[in-house]
């Protein structure tokens, strides 16, 4: 909104702003914008510097959620194939084992790494934040919600990756020399500087092309996989909640913890064998 003076904020005024920004925005994106705008103004309404809140007589934006689907265990070869040739494959690997959000593991220092207990601690995320100005720039933020703050135990997997991207850095800092810009990120660009989330994306595009991938896949995907695979396992969902980070276990239960077809087939079959013995058992007794 600019520079826009709090009392001539109207109306109008914030429809047209939410209008403009769905052709550049997600849904999602937009009601976020909305919820914020919304808040402020009502808080300005309560200290009376509003006589009403002009968001309340917009159209507020209804989220439209794409389903993401996860990789098949067939896609997971072929990317796992071309990927563990790539740059960013100690990245990837370690979001497909730990299910963390692309910003955190952009803003993972190795002070938060432990290889011996095998241990990464979630504490920031780093994001490419719009200005009023309309530029953009990186920043390192508090992750998404208080529950994001979390310690996540790594594989002996990922441990020898970490391993191998701590002597790779080193070797990169010796060939940089001053040039070098050393942030302390586990996940950095070869001169040192921050591994900014964009230019992830654009690198799993180009893996996505080469090992012949859907274009729909996203760095979401990935971490969408870990609790996908994990959720059809049975795995315990306040287990599944703690390591994703989600505030609230009905968002787990809700996007990783569905029923396949063959796991209502047990259930059913299971009550029809209950109900097989009722029978058996009460036969049983009459027969006596």
């Amino acid at each position: 909104l600019g520079n826009v003076e709090i009392q001539k904020i109207a109306s109008d005024m914030l429809q047209n702003f939410y209008n403009e920004k769905a052709k550049t925005h997600s849904t999602s994106a937009v009601a976020i914008l909305h919820v914020l705008i919304n808040g402020c103004l009502k808080h300005a309404v309560r200290q009376k510097v509003l006589p009403f809140n002009p968001a309340e007589l917009t159209e507020r934006p209804t989220v439209k959620y794409k389903e993401v689907i996860p990789f098949s265990l067939d896609e997971l070869d072929k990317f796992l194939d071309v990927a563990k040739n790539d740059y960013i494959y100690p990245y990837l690997i370690t979001m497909l084992h730990t299910g963390t959000r692309r910003g955190e593991l952009c803003a993972l220092h190795w002070k938060e790494v432990d290889l011996k207990a095998k241990i990464i601690k979630i504490k920031e995320s780093l994001n490419r934040i719009e200005g009023y100005d309309g530029k953009t720039r990186l920043e390192f933020a508090d992750p998404k919600t208080e529950t994001s703050n979390r310690e996540i135990p790594i594989p002996a997997e990922v441990v020898q990756v970490l391993k191998s991207q701590k002597v790779r850095q080193n070797q990169e800092r010796l060939f940089y020399g001053d040039r070098y810009q050393d942030s302390g990120l586990v996940f950095a660009m070869p001169t040192g500087k921050p591994l900014e989330p964009r230019n992830v994306l654009k690198r799993l595009k180009n893996i996505l092309k080469r090992a012949g991938l859907r274009e729909e896949i996203r760095l979401h995907t990935i971490r969408h996989t870990f609790g996908t695979m994990l959720g059809q396992a049975g795995e315990n969902p306040a287990n599944l909640q703690k390591i994703m980070g989600h505030a609230d276990i009905r968002t787990t239960l809700g996007t990783y913890c569905h029923a396949s077809m063959e796991d209502k087939r047990r259930t059913v079959d299971r009550m029809a064998e209950l109900l097989k013995g009722k029978k058996e058992g009460s036969k049983d007794i009459k027969a006596r």
